[in-house]
């Protein structure tokens, strides 16, 4: 997984004015260079499948482009038939770091409104997103046989704040994770809240949704 703690300059974001997005992007920077900060957030993203924005204006088309390829997904940019097609995916989470927890909510907006899977985790209490909470005291182990599978699986449990080592060995790999202390995380659709609390049942946590 990708954590990405610098972005090229975004110019605009769905439901972000120009001058607001100024101030994200300078708290986005202040958290790249700063070393201590109690309210620093992640924000996880990804999308499988590709997703094609057609565009009609060049410049607007440039700056998705860069903002993509800026927190890490594969991106490609068509001229044809009087419009701008911008194609990107993003199989694998990634993460970014942003300065707080409003920040956060605005970034893991733009990226959701751009067709990723999103998740913040320990979001502000003022964010208006369904919340799912989750622990496990005691470490668990599960054996994985495929090596992608292990690395994806190990990713999704750092990124929502989980401890996770990988121990192959013997033909298989094992994941020991543990997530002893409460963490929450915030959906940006009913769907996903409960995907990802089925997923984190499944995989032996205790869970808590609330809408």
């Amino acid at each position: 997984m990708t954590k990405l703690k610098l972005l090229p300059f975004v110019a605009v974001m769905t439901l972000i004015s120009l001058a607001g997005f100024d101030l994200l992007f300078g708290q986005f920077q202040q958290a790249a260079t700063s070393t201590v900060s109690s309210d620093v957030r992640t924000v996880g993203f990804r999308t499988a499948q590709w997703q094609t924005r057609h565009m009609h204006d060049l410049k607007a088309a440039d700056e998705l482009f860069e903002a993509l390829q800026g927190v890490g997904c594969e991106v490609t940019k068509n001229d044809h038939n009087g419009h701008i097609d911008i194609q990107f995916r993003c199989p694998g989470w990634k993460t970014i770091t942003v300065e707080n927890g409003d920040y956060a909510v605005q970034w893991s907006s733009w990226l959701a409104g751009n067709g990723l899977e999103t998740v913040i985790l320990n979001p502000p209490e003022t964010a208006t997103l369904e919340k799912v909470r989750f622990r496990m005291a005691d470490w668990r182990n599960v054996h994985l046989h495929d090596a992608a599978q292990a690395d994806q699986f190990g990713a999704m449990l750092q990124m929502i704040g989980c401890e996770a080592e990988r121990h192959p060995h013997d033909g298989h790999i094992d994941i020991r994770f543990r997530c002893p202390a409460w963490q929450t995380i915030a959906l940006h659709n009913h769907n996903a809240a409960h995907a990802w609390q089925d997923w984190l049942n499944q995989n032996g946590f205790e869970t808590e949704h609330s809408h």
